[in-house]
């Protein structure tokens, strides 16, 4: 499987959680019907938790407690664990793909994309190729391997005692790490020939933040390889965004042409449409 050779590149001034992910969603139609990769580099209007898609909320997450850690939440179209989005830079990728391809194929080829950006930082990251290895062990968690259930979404193996889970818990196969440590999380999704993947790297690592929501025996995750570790030169987290993205660019020129974009009125629309739906309630606690 190769990506395309056409893709647009776009940048998004920072919004609310079900605008971005209704984006991620719309700019997936739209890859689909154009026939080209939509490479997007985006950042968050609040502190957001994204829950997983089907991630089970119930019992442990309620809109008191995310008020009072100072935290709002959305759940994402695709799959994983709760992840913190703050002091982070953001990316999607969405693209067409043939039926004939598995998720992870195409899961892989965009992970050595990220990849490249990350080693053109001089980031010394590699792609994990057996999360059981003994560097990435954990006494706290078990590695978390690629899942064979499901085709169209990345889910974390439970823990044992099925105790919740943030999504820098552990490092899964084919993941993007530092060492030990998990630099890119990512979840996917693919319906009706598309695919769409999005995930955070870290400028600063707040996500045990998250720890207080999952009650008293939830454990720290294990720290997270965070981007201002490597990039120390840099004055504020937007010039760390800006080069990311730069980093990014020239990462998927690699498959082509890559042009700036921006999105048209009517993929404005669809985004309007679909934001009301993950706004609602009933998507959010749907577990």
């Amino acid at each position: 499987m190769q990506l395309p050779v056409s893709w647009r590149l776009l940048r998004t001034p920072p919004a609310d959680g079900a605008w971005n992910m209704a984006c991620d969603l719309a700019l997936m139609t739209a890859a689909r019907a154009d026939g080209v990769g939509i490479l997007r580099v985006y950042e968050w209007s609040a502190a957001t938790v994204s829950f997983g898609r089907h991630e089970r909320t119930s019992g442990i997450y309620t809109l008191g407690s995310l008020d009072e850690c100072g935290l709002v939440a959305v759940r994402r179209p695709t799959g994983g664990r709760a992840l913190l989005h703050s002091r982070e830079v953001t990316y999607s990728v969405a693209m067409p793909i043939d039926d004939r391809w598995r998720w992870n194929v195409a899961y892989d080829r965009v992970n050595e994309r990220l990849l490249s950006a990350m080693l053109a930082l001089n980031i010394p990251a590699h792609i994990v190729a057996d999360a059981r290895d003994p560097v990435f062990a954990d006494t706290r968690f078990p590695a978390l391997g690629r899942p064979a259930s499901r085709m169209t979404e990345l889910q974390p193996v439970p823990t044992p005692h099925d105790e919740p889970h943030v999504c820098f818990s552990g490092v899964a196969s084919g993941e993007i790490a530092v060492g030990g440590r998990k630099l890119i999380a990512s979840s996917v999704w693919r319906e009706r020939g598309a695919y769409l993947q999005h995930g955070s790297v870290l400028i600063h690592d707040d996500q045990s933040r998250l720890i207080p929501l999952l009650g008293a025996g939830a454990r720290k995750p294990q720290p997270a390889a965070v981007l201002s570790e490597w990039l120390t030169t840099l004055p504020s987290d937007r010039d760390t965004v800006d080069l990311v993205e730069s980093a990014l660019h020239m990462a998927f020129r690699d498959c082509g042409n890559v042009v700036p974009w921006s999105i048209p009125t009517e993929v404005l629309d669809d985004v309007e449409k679909v934001r009301a739906a993950l706004a609602e309630s009933s998507w959010l606690w749907r577990r």
